[in-house]
Protein backbone atom coordinates (compact mmCIF):
# COMPACT_ATOMS: atom_id res chain seq x y z
CA UNK A 1 0.00 0.00 0.00
CA UNK A 2 1.33 3.41 -0.89
CA UNK A 3 1.23 6.53 1.34
CA UNK A 4 0.22 9.46 0.70
CA UNK A 5 2.97 12.30 0.10
CA UNK A 6 1.83 13.87 3.66
CA UNK A 7 2.41 10.96 5.42
CA UNK A 8 5.58 10.18 3.71
CA UNK A 9 6.70 13.64 4.84
CA UNK A 10 5.38 13.43 8.34
CA UNK A 11 7.40 9.95 8.76
CA UNK A 12 10.70 11.48 7.22
CA UNK A 13 10.38 14.30 9.58
CA UNK A 14 9.64 12.14 12.63
CA UNK A 15 13.01 10.09 11.87
CA UNK A 16 14.83 13.05 11.54
CA UNK A 17 13.11 14.07 14.85
CA UNK A 18 14.34 10.84 16.37
CA UNK A 19 17.76 10.63 15.51
CA UNK A 20 18.17 14.57 17.43
CA UNK A 21 19.14 15.77 14.19
CA UNK A 22 18.95 19.76 13.86
CA UNK A 23 16.17 20.92 11.79
CA UNK A 24 16.59 23.96 11.32
CA UNK A 25 20.46 23.21 9.30
CA UNK A 26 18.19 20.68 7.46
CA UNK A 27 14.86 20.17 4.89
CA UNK A 28 12.84 17.19 4.06
CA UNK A 29 10.65 16.48 1.48
CA UNK A 30 9.08 13.32 -0.32
CA UNK A 31 7.45 12.54 -3.71
CA UNK A 32 6.01 9.84 -5.12
CA UNK A 33 9.03 7.36 -4.67
CA UNK A 34 11.76 9.75 -3.50
CA UNK A 35 13.31 11.21 -0.14
CA UNK A 36 14.92 14.55 -0.45
CA UNK A 37 17.19 16.16 2.39
CA UNK A 38 19.54 19.06 1.99
CA UNK A 39 21.21 20.75 4.10
CA UNK A 40 23.73 19.96 7.19
CA UNK A 41 23.13 16.91 9.45
CA UNK A 42 24.11 18.02 12.55
CA UNK A 43 22.77 16.83 16.21
CA UNK A 44 20.65 19.34 17.71
CA UNK A 45 23.69 19.88 20.42
CA UNK A 46 25.57 21.16 17.62
CA UNK A 47 27.74 18.21 17.55
CA UNK A 48 28.82 16.17 14.03
CA UNK A 49 27.28 12.90 13.78
CA UNK A 50 29.55 9.84 14.60
CA UNK A 51 29.80 6.92 11.14
CA UNK A 52 27.69 4.53 13.66
CA UNK A 53 25.26 7.00 14.45
CA UNK A 54 24.82 8.33 10.55
CA UNK A 55 24.76 4.56 9.48
CA UNK A 56 21.55 3.58 11.92
CA UNK A 57 19.89 7.09 10.73
CA UNK A 58 20.01 5.89 7.38
CA UNK A 59 18.98 2.78 8.20
CA UNK A 60 16.02 3.83 10.30
CA UNK A 61 14.61 6.42 7.37
CA UNK A 62 15.24 3.48 4.19
CA UNK A 63 13.14 0.97 6.77
CA UNK A 64 10.62 3.99 8.12
CA UNK A 65 10.00 4.11 4.34
CA UNK A 66 10.57 1.16 2.80
CA UNK A 67 10.11 1.72 -1.38
CA UNK A 68 11.16 5.22 -1.39
CA UNK A 69 14.88 5.94 -2.93
CA UNK A 70 17.32 8.61 -0.92
CA UNK A 71 18.41 11.61 -2.65
CA UNK A 72 20.64 14.27 -1.11
CA UNK A 73 22.47 17.83 -1.03
CA UNK A 74 24.31 18.19 1.66
CA UNK A 75 27.10 19.87 2.89
CA UNK A 76 28.77 17.69 5.09
CA UNK A 77 27.66 14.22 4.40
CA UNK A 78 27.59 12.34 0.84
CA UNK A 79 24.84 9.15 2.01
CA UNK A 80 23.08 6.45 0.33
CA UNK A 81 21.84 3.02 1.49
CA UNK A 82 25.15 1.58 0.57
CA UNK A 83 27.68 4.51 1.14
CA UNK A 84 28.20 6.89 3.98
CA UNK A 85 31.32 9.46 3.27
CA UNK A 86 31.85 12.41 5.63
CA UNK A 87 32.56 15.55 4.15
CA UNK A 88 34.03 17.58 7.78
CA UNK A 89 36.04 15.74 10.24
CA UNK A 90 33.49 13.44 12.65
CA UNK A 91 34.08 11.87 16.28
CA UNK A 92 35.72 8.53 16.26
CA UNK A 93 32.90 5.57 17.06
CA UNK A 94 32.41 4.47 20.52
Amino acid sequence: MKISRLEANKMARHVITRHYIDTALVSVSCSASEVHIKGWLRKSDGQEFTLYQMRNFVRDLTETLTGYYLLTDLENWVLSPESLLPLVEIPADD
